[in-house]
């Protein structure tokens, strides 16, 4: 993961764009009309281009300049030395991530050049959308933006850049935080190993031992999540939104999803122990984890918790954290309030801002990614045990199937 063009190329680029913001900057504070002058632009951006570009490539890394020992005393002075064979520490979990970034903004600016040259060619191909007949099919577009009282107009290919560069840096947030949560997570592996077993490594549904103490840490954990959503509603008002009133809804909305798995998991294992016909317990499981999972669940969350004030919701979600607690289910606790911050992360920020669905989908939505995030963060091993269950026990019913409908 060393520099070099793949981190060079997006680096000139990006110095070239912070050359005209500067420069519109320096002009606005003057008073100057235009703010963009290109000639002015394109002298200051190509400095700090060549800068930037010189910097991606390595010139200020040390790793860049790394030699083979100098020959030993009493050695001649010329004498090849060669250099002993070292392992390479591997790279730290930052450079990694960065590595990738740089490779994938590289071939996206590749991929862009490829889709330029192929619209600038002369009498091309080209499929004609424009209402004006005679329209330059390569030509590029303005789209105002309107600040105060002003209006600017910014081409649609800087707006297409400015999309880029706030893909990749949601990229980099996002991938960046769950790959510390998990590289944090394995850091303490061998330690919790030789340890006894603590209340988030009991299964989800047993009811872990713990001490009083212990309990009112949980319990304190609880009042916390549920005065810092409370906190965060005052702070912003309510309504948020059309559809939703409080903040403190996504918490009260990730304790019905942890109740509704309890049930799930409640009602799998009555079955299963159960000596009843193999389809008839498959239809009642499924059955049952469809309906709770499914339109019960939605329905309360939808048309029930979303219209309650900052109060009710916090202590609605306050009672549901309090009895997981004191009924020993602290994993489930905990992923409530895990799922109750990341809802709210996927619904206005992570998938809000890039695709406009409908409210209904994109809450869906966000509440199953967040579901699934939370389970891998918590409990990676359990989600990997119950995938390779689910598929084994998948592929011997449908052995099983053709038997059966005979």
């Amino acid at each position: 993961m060393r520099p070099g063009l793949s981190r060079a190329v997006p680096m000139g680029i990006l110095g070239f764009l912070i050359g005209m913001v500067i420069l519109v900057a320096i002009r606005g504070l003057q008073g100057l009309q235009p703010l963009m002058d290109p000639q002015l632009a394109i002298i200051l951006g190509t400095i700090l281009a060549a800068g930037f570009f010189v910097y991606g490539m390595g010139a200020l890394d040390p790793r860049m300049n790394q030699h083979a020992h100098e020959p030993e005393e009493g050695e001649e002075a010329h004498a090849m030395v060669v250099a002993e064979e070292s392992v390479e520490e591997p790279a730290p979990p930052g450079q990694i991530l960065g590595g990738y970034l740089w490779q994938l903004s590289t071939i996206v600016v590749l991929l862009l050049i490829g889709i330029l040259v192929f619209a600038l060619l002369p009498e091309g191909p080209a499929l004609r959308t424009v209402h004006q007949e005679g329209a330059n099919v390569s030509a590029v577009g303005y789209v105002p933006i309107t600040i105060g009282a002003e209006t600017y107009y910014i081409s649609q290919l800087t707006a297409l850049l400015g999309f880029i560069i706030f893909m990749f840096v949601s990229l980099a947030v996002v991938a960046g935080g769950l790959g510390m949560v998990f590289f944090g997570l394995n850091q303490g592996v061998k330690v919790v190993k030789d340890t006894a077993h603590t209340p988030l490594e009991a299964e989800p549904l047993e009811a872990a031992s713990t001490s009083e103490g212990g309990l009112i840490r949980w319990l304190g954990v609880a009042v916390a999540a549920v005065a810092g959503f409370a906190i965060i509603d005052f702070i912003i008002g309510a309504p948020i939104t059309n559809e939703f009133a409080t903040v403190s809804f996504f918490l009260a909305a990730g304790c019905v999803f942890a109740v509704a798995f309890v049930l799930v998991g409640a009602v799998i294992r009555f079955v299963a122990a159960q000596r009843w016909a193999w389809l008839v317990r498959a239809l009642i499981i499924l059955g049952v984890a469809g309906l709770i999972l499914g339109p019960v669940t939605f329905a309360v969350v939808w048309f029930m918790l979303s219209g309650l004030s900052v109060v009710a919701a916090a202590i609605f979600s306050l009672i549901v954290l309090a009895t997981l607690v004191f009924t020993g289910l602290i994993v489930g606790m905990v992923y409530a309030v895990v799922v109750g911050i990341l809802i709210p992360l996927f619904y206005f920020l992570l998938i809000g801002l890039i695709v406009p669905f409908a409210p209904p989908l994109l809450f869906g939505i966000s509440a199953g990614n967040a579901l699934l995030i939370a389970a891998i963060i918590l409990r990676p091993k359990f989600i990997v045990h119950w995938i390779a269950y689910g598929a084994a026990w998948t592929a011997k019913q449908l052995r099983r199937l053709p038997g059966a409908l005979q």
